[in-house]
C-alpha cells in the first residue's frame, strides 16, 4: 500500500497506456447501454433510459474520433470524464440527489481521472465532483429541497448494492493496475540506472584513456621539440664539420619524428569523422611492399633484429591508396620492431586470387618481441589506449597508431587479426581487397631523378607570408635547381604583380595570406586571358578534404603539404614542367 500511496502522489499521465484507457471507456460505455436499456424495459423509467443513452452515444462519439486520431489523447481523456460527471450529476438529480446509488461512480470516475491525468487536472475534477455531491447534500439539508427518486422500488437497494460493490472492484483493479505500473516503472527505472552506470564507467574509462594520451603526447611532442630546440642551439656554436652532420642528422631524425606523430593526429581525427578517402590509382603492389620495408629493415638490422621478407603469388598492379598501404605497414612493421629487442621479423605477403579484377592480399607480420596478453588484445585497437600503461615510458608512442591502422583497414573493406603469447612474439594478420589489372604501371618520373628539371630555366614564384618558409623553399630551390629564376611574393596580390611583368612556369602558392589569400589569387589568374598560364602548386599546411578541394576548384594544378620533404617538392614541380613542356618520346603512365 505503501507503494501505492507514493505512486498516487507522484502519478503521471503514463500510469494506464491510452488503449487501456480507450477499452476501459468502451466497456463502461456498453455497459451504460444496458443501464439504459434496463431504465427503459424493466424500470420504465424514459427519462433515466434517455440520459444513459445519450451519454452512451456522446461517449462512443469520443472514443471513435479519438482512435481516428482527430483530437489529442489529452482532451479525449478529459471529454470521457466530463461526459461522465454530467451523466452521475443527472441520474443524481433524477434518483434522490445525496442519497443516490449513482453517487459511487462519481468515486469511480474521479479514481479514473487520477490515473489518466496530470495533477492539476485531476484535482480540479475532484473539485467538481466535491461540488457536485456537497450541491445534494447542502440542497437536501438546508434548502430542504427533495429529488424525485425514479429508481425508487424493489430494485433500488439490491442496485445500489451492486454499484458500491462494483466501484469497490473497480477500485480494486484501478490499486492493481497502479501496483503493475509502479513496480514496471522501478524496474524501468533500475534498468536504466544500470545503463547509466555503464555508461559513466565507460565515459570515465575513455576520460582516462584520453588523459593518459594527453600525457603521452605531451611527452612525445616535447621530446623532438627538445632535441630541435637544443640541436639549433649547437648549431650556432662552432663545431667541427663531421660533429656539424650529426647535428643535422639528429635535427632531420627530430622534426621527421615530430611531423609522424602530427600526422597521425590529423589521420586520427579525419578518421573518426569519416573524411577521410582512399585514393583509386594503379601503383606496383610488390615493388610498394618492398619499398616501404626496405627502410624498415634498416631499422631492424639498428637494434641487430633479424627480418625476413617473402612475397608469394602477387599481381603486378593492384588499383588503390599506394600511401595508405605504405602507413599500414610502416605502422605495424615499425610497431613490431619497437617491441621485439632480439630476435626476428617476419612478413610474409600473399594474394588470393578472386576473379580477374580482384584479389585479396594477405599480409602475416610476426615477431619475437614482448607479446600482449590475452585480456589486452581486446583493446589494443581502441583509441588512445596501449597495451600496458609502462608501454608509453619506455618505448614512447601515442596509443594511436594501431586504432589509426585499424581505421585505415576497414576503409579498405579488409581486416586485421592479432595473436600473441606473453614473451613468446605477436602475429598480426591484415587482409586488403584490391582490385588489379595485367597492364604493367610505371611512374612518370622516379621519386629521386629529377633530371628533367635539374638544369632547365625555369621561372617560379614563392608566395608565402611567412618569412622563414620562403627562407627553407629558396635554399631548396637554389641547391637543387641553380638554373631556376626564383621570385618571392608575400601575399596574392604581390603574385598578380610579377605576373604582369615576367613570363612565370610555376607557382609555389600558400592558401593563407594577408590582403589576398591564394585561392583568390588563384582564380583570377584563372580567369585573366592577358596571363601566361602558369602551373600552381598549393604549398599550404591545410590538410583537411575540404580545404583540398578548395584548392582544386580554385584552379590550382598540384598539392603539398606542410612540412614538405625537399623531394616531394621537386616532384611536384617535375611534373607540373613536364605538363607545360613535354619531353620527346615520354611513357605515358600506364605502358602497355
Amino acid at each position: 500500500m505503501k507503494h501505492t500511496i507514493n505512486a498516487l502522489r507522484n502519478l503521471s499521465p503514463s500510469v494506464f497506456d491510452e488503449k487501456y484507457i480507450l477499452n476501459f471507456s468502451l466497456v463502461a460505455t456498453c455497459i451504460n447501454v444496458g443501464f439504459s436499456l434496463f431504465s427503459f424495459f424493466v424500470l420504465h423509467n424514459m427519462l433515466g433510459g434517455s440520459i444513459n443513452g445519450i451519454s452512451s452515444l456522446l461517449l462512443a462519439t469520443v472514443i471513435y474520433i479519438r482512435k481516428q486520431q482527430l483530437i489529442n489523447r489529452f482532451v479525449s481523456e478529459n471529454l470521457l470524464v466530463g461526459i461522465a460527471y454530467v451523466t452521475f450529476f443527472l441520474l443524481c438529480y433524477r434518483s434522490g440527489g445525496i442519497v443516490s446509488a449513482i453517487i459511487p461512480y462519481y468515486v469511480a470516475v474521479n479514481m479514473f481521472s487520477l490515473t489518466v491525468n496530470n495533477k492539476k487536472v485531476a484535482v480540479f475534477w475532484t473539485i467538481v465532483a466535491a461540488l457536485s455531491m456537497g450541491y445534494f447534500w447542502f440542497a437536501q439539508a438546508y434548502l430542504h429541497q427533495s429529488f424525485p427518486n425514479d429508481y425508487n422500488g424493489v430494485w433500488y437497494y439490491t442496485w445500489y448494492f451492486a454499484c458500491v460493490m462494483g466501484v469497490f472492484l473497480l477500485g480494486i483493479k484501478i490499486v492493481g493496475v497502479i501496483e503493475e505500473r509502479n513496480a514496471e516503472f522501478i524496474a524501468a527505472l533500475k534498468d536504466k540506472n544500470n545503463e547509466l552506470q555503464q555508461s559513466h564507467e565507460e565515459i570515465m574509462r575513455l576520460q582516462q584513456y584520453k588523459e593518459n594520451f594527453l600525457a603521452n603526447i605531451t611527452h612525445e611532442l616535447r621530446t623532438p621539440l627538445n632535441a630541435i630546440k637544443g640541436i639549433s642551439e649547437l648549431l650556432k656554436m662552432p663545431n667541427e664539420e663531421i660533429e656539424k652532420n650529426e647535428l643535422v642528422d639528429g635535427l632531420y631524425k627530430s622534426s621527421n619524428h615530430l611531423l609522424n606523430m602530427v600526422n597521425d593526429i590529423l589521420d586520427f581525427s579525419k578518421l573518426k569523422e569519416g573524411k577521410l578517402l582512399l585514393r583509386h590509382q594503379p601503383f606496383q603492389l610488390e615493388d610498394t611492399i618492398k619499398a616501404a620495408c626496405k627502410l624498415l629493415k634498416i631499422n631492424a638490422s639498428d637494434k641487430g633484429l633479424v627480418f625476413k621478407l617473402q612475397t608469394n603469388n602477387l599481381p603486378g598492379t593492384a588499383i588503390g591508396d599506394e600511401s595508405r598501404l605504405i602507413q599500414i605497414l610502416v605502422n605495424m612493421i615499425g610497431n613490431s620492431i619497437k617491441f621485439t629487442e632480439q630476435g626476428t621479423i617476419g612478413v610474409d605477403c600473399y594474394a588470393k586470387i578472386l576473379d580477374e579484377n580482384r584479389c585479396v592480399v594477405e599480409i602475416k607480420i610476426t615477431d619475437t618481441g614482448i607479446g600482449i596478453s590475452s585480456e589486452k588484445i581486446k583493446v589494443i585497437f581502441d583509441d588512445y589506449v596501449q597495451a600496458d600503461e609502462n608501454i608509453a615510458a619506455k618505448f614512447g608512442g601515442t596509443g594511436l597508431g594501431l586504432g589509426i591502422t585499424k581505421r585505415l583497414i576497414e576503409l579498405h573493406h579488409g581486416s586485421i587479426n592479432c595473436k600473441s603469447e606473453l614473451n613468446k612474439g605477436t602475429t598480426f594478420i591484415i587482409k586488403l581487397p584490391y582490385e588489379y589489372t595485367s597492364t604493367n604501371y610505371i611512374h612518370l618520373a622516379d621519386n629521386n631523378n629529377f633530371e628533367a628539371i635539374e638544369n632547365k630555366n625555369i621561372s617560379i614564384i614563392i608566395a608565402d607570408d611567412n618569412k622563414m618558409n620562403i627562407m627553407v623553399a629558396q635554399k631548396l630551390l637554389e641547391k637543387s635547381l641553380p638554373k631556376a629564376t626564383l621570385f618571392v611574393a608575400e601575399n596574392g596580390l604581390q603574385v598578380l604583380e610579377i605576373l604582369e611583368k615576367e613570363t612565370v612556369d610555376i607557382i609555389l602558392m600558400d592558401m593563407k595570406m594577408p590582403e589576398m589569400d591564394g585561392t583568390s589569387a588563384a582564380q583570377i589568374i584563372r580567369a585573366s586571358q592577358y596571363i601566361t598560364q602558369p602551373k600552381i602548386i598549393a604549398m599550404t599546411a591545410a590538410t583537411s578534404d575540404d580545404e583540398i578541394s578548395e584548392c582544386y576548384k580554385a584552379g590550382m594544378d598540384e598539392y603539398l603539404p606542410k612540412p614538405f620533404y625537399k623531394n616531394d617538392l621537386l616532384k611536384k614541380i617535375q611534373d607540373c614542367y613536364l605538363q607545360l613542356y613535354p619531353m620527346p618520346n615520354n611513357k605515358s603512365v600506364i605502358d602497355n
